[in-house]
């Protein structure tokens, strides 16, 4: 039977086709083609719009270079495989093809023929695919919108401090929603925010206004403060400096319903009160500014007052933001954009934590889509500068780049012995024309006296630019010399530049290291399970690469 992998993904636990059922449906096909499954790849609740964020798909196309056990990767139908655009499709099934590896889909054979047709009509099916996530986004921000112009809070949690509220066509209240409590609603009904009837949430939010506001005190003594009295965040957990600041900034707690503070959507954005297409590249949140905010303003539901609530964040303006994640942007990161995660493929974003400059994978920074792999900006630049200077700085390259120079330097100087002997000729040759125009300008008339003169200024002129070509040139014995005092020279430059801050060593990394893709591992620190590098492939801008283990620690 020819070995083969299973695929399985869904987006949301809403799904119709489970799990349990797109594993059903590819055994039954896998048995009635004679393929034989060898294991799973499961991306559970992960979108299919990108292959980049599914930690398990990148595994997989991963093991089909690396293992080469498979001729097969079977999913339940194209839509499972992803709902990329057909780019990004054929960038993954053109990897998958080179290892050896086919596509097939259970339920959707049109995806399965090699044959020209099927050239055609694939690329076809998947813009369809495609197209449906378009069409979600697009006719779920337009209610949105709707709803926001209204003033309605539909798909919104409350704030803290905050309950939801059930709402009938008339605007008349039915029925209070706790937090993450689940409800079913008739469709001409709406949902809005209600200050919250708990115990001390309201007074809590108006503490904290009037805190910040009258007093000098930072956000973080606040949430120390918060943390003593063991009030709970929205979420039910302690609070912290950043969701302290949230919450002062949020226009929610002055009577303000907003729509399109920040714009989130991958395929379509609020702007000026209508759908657009989304104008940020590979999705991301963009902050917005006011102008563009659908604002729905219900005072009667404001907890503190507006000129309370625009004084405190006049405040928080002035003072800057000190978050962790601003100190972070702050912070100098050499190596943006060159460390890779070795499990899911993605580039590892700089951010402070426990007092280190650290790279974290991008996808469980962004998503927790995978593992919590990182390392410490410190000790990977240690490691990395020694290899450096180990393989591309090394005394063998730095005499070949002395030899390079003395081959170089005959073209750059003007000093073969053949051009020297010349310009001494010429020299000799200009000294006895001043001679004897000198002797010529005793025996002249004086009207020609004027015009001799400006000859032998010439003259002068002349010979002084030939001893100055003289003084500067050298002989041929001399360019191992001029070699060695460059390469000094350069030396020098690239041991300030490696122990240089990490602003002026980024522009010099860049030029060098290509990606540097790390490995990581279980491991433990004390009686803890941690992620640990285990090892790491280096591509150097030199026409080779190198690779590097280490011995599990934390670097």
């Amino acid at each position: 039977m020819t070995p083969a992998v299973g695929y399985l993904r869904r987006s949301t636990t809403k799904q119709e086709m489970s799990i349990d059922g797109q594993r059903e449906e590819i055994e039954k096909f896998a048995l009635r083609n004679r393929f034989s499954i060898l294991r799973w790849y499961m991306d559970d609740g992960i979108s299919g719009s990108t292959g980049g964020e599914r930690p398990q798909f990148q595994r997989l196309v991963s093991d089909a270079k690396a293992l080469s056990d498979f001729d097969a990767v079977i999913a339940y139908d194209m839509a499972r495989f992803g709902r990329m655009d057909s780019d990004e499709t054929g960038f993954y099934r053109f990897q998958l093809r080179q290892s050896g590896v086919r596509v097939l889909f259970s339920n959707e054979p049109a995806g399965n023929a090699d044959d020209e047709t099927s050239e055609i009509i694939r690329p076809v099916l998947q813009a369809q695919k495609r197209q449906y996530l378009r069409q979600i986004s697009r006719d779920t921000l337009r209610g949105q919108i709707q709803a926001a112009k209204a003033g309605w809070a539909s798909g919104r949690a409350a704030a803290f401090g905050f309950d939801r509220m059930l709402v009938d066509q008339h605007g008349a209240a039915q029925k209070r929603l706790k937090r993450g409590e689940r409800y079913v609603k008739d469709r001409s009904w709406h949902v809005t925010l209600t200050p919250s009837d708990t115990p001390g949430e309201a007074d809590a939010v108006r503490w904290i206004f009037e805190t910040y506001h009258t007093k000098e005190i930072g956000l973080r003594e606040i949430a120390r403060m918060l943390n003593e009295k063991g009030i709970k965040s929205a979420h039910g957990n302690s609070w912290a400096t950043g969701g302290v600041r949230e919450m002062l900034r949020n226009p929610i707690y002055k009577g303000w319903i907003c729509f399109g503070r920040r714009a989130m959507g991958k395929f379509h954005r609020a702007k000026d009160g209508e759908v657009r297409p989304s104008d940020v590249v590979n999705g991301g949140v963009v902050g917005r500014p006011v102008e563009e905010w659908i604002v729905h303003k219900k005072p009667e539901i404001a907890l503190v007052g507006e000129d309370v609530w625009d004084a405190v964040n006049a405040k928080i303006g002035s003072r800057g933001n000190r978050s962790r994640a601003a100190r972070a942007r702050i912070a100098s990161y050499p190596l943006s954009g060159l460390v890779i995660c070795g499990d899911c493929g993605r580039v590892m974003v700089g951010t402070r934590r426990d007092g280190d400059e650290k790279y974290f994978c991008s996808t469980f920074y962004k998503a927790k889509a995978c593992a919590c792999n990182h390392v410490s900006q410190k000790n990977l630049l240690s490691v990395l500068k020694d290899l450096i200077t180990e393989h591309l700085f090394c005394g063998a390259r730095w005499d070949a780049l002395k030899q390079r120079i003395c081959k170089l330097l005959p073209q750059w100087l003007p000093s073969k012995k053949t051009d020297t002997d010349a310009m001494k000729r010429e020299m000799n040759a200009a000294k006895t024309q001043l001679q004897r125009a000198a002797q010529n300008l005793l025996m002249a008339d004086p009207e020609n006296v004027p015009m001799l003169n400006a000859a032998m200024n010439d003259i002068r002129k002349r010979i002084r630019a030939l001893e100055s070509d003289l003084a500067q040139s050298c002989e041929v014995g001399d360019y191992e010399t001029i070699a060695a005092d460059i390469v000094a020279k350069a030396k020098d430059i690239f041991r300030a530049l490696m122990d240089s801050s990490n602003n002026a060593l980024k522009p010099v990394l860049s030029q060098l290291v290509q990606k540097v893709e790390l490995k990581f591992g279980d491991g433990l620190w004390g009686k803890r399970r941690i992620r640990v590098v285990t090892g790491c492939d280096a591509y150097l801008f030199a026409n080779f690469s190198f690779t590097t283990v280490s011995r599990g620690d934390r670097i």
